[in-house]
């Protein structure tokens, strides 16, 4: 389990770095020394099986209800059974299904905040069922398979230093900087 949390910090690193790379920032490790004190959460995550009809008598039930990760960005591994949905710009739904050997970047509040919401964190939840399959209620099964995953919360280091990327502006260009909080703001 060490070497995996250890795998997943680094490619988490590498992806903060890709990231300020495509931003076009002067240096590729702008966001590194801000997350390079292992205050990451690795969690082993089961929805266990369970009865449909105790979900679908509760309208609004869900799995895991809709949220977003706060921390700078999520590496989410998945089994091969889905329900897992994340929220468009737009308002929609897609699925997120399983891929064999693929992996979920999310990008979470802390690293919207720091992108100055260049970059957003991802709404998503996960349901019973994928809801872009169209099979008939009738031939669903009549209980819920469990479902695994394993999720790599990257978190920034414990300083109070909050940055915000000034020069990237919003969609609707505004800062985001008017939050009580500590901030150094960058060129």
């Amino acid at each position: 389990m060490l070497a995996y949390f250890e795998a997943y910090d680094q490619l988490h690193l590498t992806i903060l770095r890709a990231l300020a790379r495509g931003m076009g920032l002067e240096d590729d490790d702008y966001f590194t020394p801000l997350c390079d004190a292992n205050h990451q959460n690795l969690r082993l995550l089961h929805y266990p099986e369970c009865d449909r009809t105790q979900i679908e008598a509760h309208t609004g039930q869900r799995r895991g209800g809709i949220h977003t990760d706060y921390g700078t960005i999520t590496l989410l591994s998945q089994e091969h059974i889905s329900g897992l949905v994340a929220q468009r710009l737009d308002g929609t739904w897609v699925s997120v299904p399983p891929t064999p050997g693929g992996m979920v970047v999310n990008v979470g509040e802390m690293l919207q905040r720091w992108s100055n919401d260049v970059l957003r964190a991802t709404p998503h939840q996960v349901l019973d069922d994928d809801p872009t399959t169209t099979m008939d209620q009738d031939k669903k099964s009549p209980s819920v398979p469990e479902r695994y995953s394993i999720a790599f919360f990257a978190m920034p280091t414990k300083t109070p230093l909050y940055l915000v990327y000034q020069t990237a502006t919003a969609p609707t260009n505004h800062p985001n900087m008017n939050q009580s909080m500590n901030l150094i703001i960058l060129p």
